[in-house]
């Protein structure tokens, strides 16, 4: 049998002798691994492109303080939450704390809030975060050319303050606004107003060795999917659930979480089996069995993929199951006890080839995801409390018109202890799972 394995290997062939499961190509972050006599496992992801002299080294560490900084594109990520699940997911297990501070409307200069609730940099400070992400740009770039001096001012003074504060900083560029027809704006005068504010930004993250994620060149849809209908945004500005996925997507290439994976694409490994546990480039694989009617493994990814929960993205979470040297006939494959549904192929075939979703996987990520939001909508409520006056302004002491003020410092309390049991359980959903594949045959279920 002869497979190619992946766009960057097109014309690279191999053959194989027994059963393999190659990944889809147009995963982001995914795996391959034969099971022969020897098992060999390769993960792959397809190769990021990102602009000349960017060199991302970026990683999070035990321990980690993480800070979402700036405006609306920062705060309207905590109604969907991706881009932390893709964080989270790839660093399981470090003790990593996430806070979202955006603030809708928000510039390098004006920061507008409550009476009494504190600078900005009051907040970060009091957080102490040792990681932040910060977006500024879109609301500036608004003052054309001319405002770009200012905004580089503004923006040097809160890098200085959280180079002071020791916090390693990725930048993020504007989104390009996106261009929806009538009756929204024609946005091509301003994208090239922001476009030169994208240049600033991609300076000062040089000056202050930051990293830097171009969103503005980057974050796009193909020809196909545009003429499908699909967007990016609500208003064309403001981006929705699709744009904030593609947008998680494109962070991971772009930081190169994926490079050893692509790396590992010339450092196949094998195995022989006899009865041991191999730990192969990343993935766990144990207690093999195939015999002439039947195949089943254990299997556990080394991180969850993305929660493909938006069609047709789900579909990119596609596997390919070819099984060779098993008797002629139709098979079904089952994960964890459920038949496998691929959602565009039959998952009945006789012709030795299943498309198989991992499904459990996508739905323990998207699990991961939802609480990640309920987790940030605890932390809106406690830090940004609609009742604010009462809570840090002119009626928060005593005396000061509110009878019931003793309450609040006990369900500020409480939801300070809700918060930590999400990130409790977050840190629980964020390690992958052990599960049970088996591909047997039809007649078998049918019974």
């Amino acid at each position: 049998m002869k497979i190619i394995h992946h766009e960057e290997h097109e014309g690279h062939e191999e053959n194989v002798k027994s059963f393999v499961l190659a990944s889809c190509p147009s995963c982001s972050s995914w795996f391959n691994f034969f099971l022969v006599f020897v098992l060999v496992f390769v993960p792959f992801a397809r190769a990021a492109e990102r602009p000349a002299g960017d060199k991302p080294n970026f990683a999070l560490k035990s321990g980690d303080r993480v800070l979402f900084l700036g405006n609306t594109l920062i705060e309207r990520d905590r109604y969907y939450g991706y881009l932390e699940t893709m964080l989270t997911s790839r660093f399981h297990g470090q003790h990593i704390i996430f806070r979202n501070m955006g603030w809708s409307g928000d510039t390098v200069d004006i920061q507008e809030r409550p009476l009494n609730f504190g600078s900005l940099e009051a907040h970060i400070v009091g957080y102490k975060p040792t990681v932040a992400f910060v977006s500024y740009g879109t609301n500036e770039a608004f003052d054309g050319p001319a405002g770009i001096p200012q905004f580089i001012t503004g923006y040097k003074k809160i890098l200085d303050m959280l180079e002071k504060i020791g916090a390693r900083v990725v930048l993020l560029s504007p989104i390009k606004h996106e261009n929806l027809g009538s009756p929204f704006p024609i946005p091509e005068k301003q994208n090239k107003n922001i476009e030169m504010y994208v240049a600033a930004i991609r300076k000062l993250a040089a000056e202050y060795h930051c990293g830097f994620l171009d969103y503005f060149h980057e974050l796009s849809l193909n020809k196909i999917e545009s003429e499908r209908g699909e967007r990016l945004t609500d208003d064309s500005v403001h981006l929705n659930a699709s744009g904030y996925f593609r947008l998680a997507l494109l962070s991971e290439r772009q930081l190169g979480l994926t490079h050893d994976q692509r790396s590992a694409l010339h450092a196949e490994q094998s195995i022989e089996l006899g009865g041991r546990k191999p730990e192969l480039l990343g993935m766990s694989v144990s207690d093999i069995r195939i015999t002439a009617t039947r195949a089943i493994f254990k299997a556990k990814l080394a991180q969850l993929p993305p929660p493909y929960q938006i069609e047709p993205y789900m579909l990119e979470a596609t596997a390919e199951l070819d099984i060779k040297g098993m008797a002629n006939g139709r098979y079904v494959v089952k994960i964890d006890g459920r038949i496998n549904d691929s959602g565009k192929e039959s998952q009945v075939t006789n012709a030795n080839t299943f498309f198989v979703i991992l499904r459990p996987d996508i739905e323990q990520a998207e699990q991961l995801r939802q609480l990640i939001v309920h987790k940030n909508t605890l932390f809106f409520y406690r830090w940004r409390a609609h009742n604010g006056e009462y809570i840090y302004g002119r009626r928060a002491k005593g005396g000061g018109g509110n009878a019931g003020n003793e309450q609040f410092p006990s369900e500020m309390a409480k939801i300070e202890e809700r918060i930590a049991q999400d990130e409790k359980r977050i840190a629980e959903l964020a390690v992958p799972r052990w599960h049970t594949y088996e591909l047997v045959p039809e007649q078998k279920e049918q019974k």
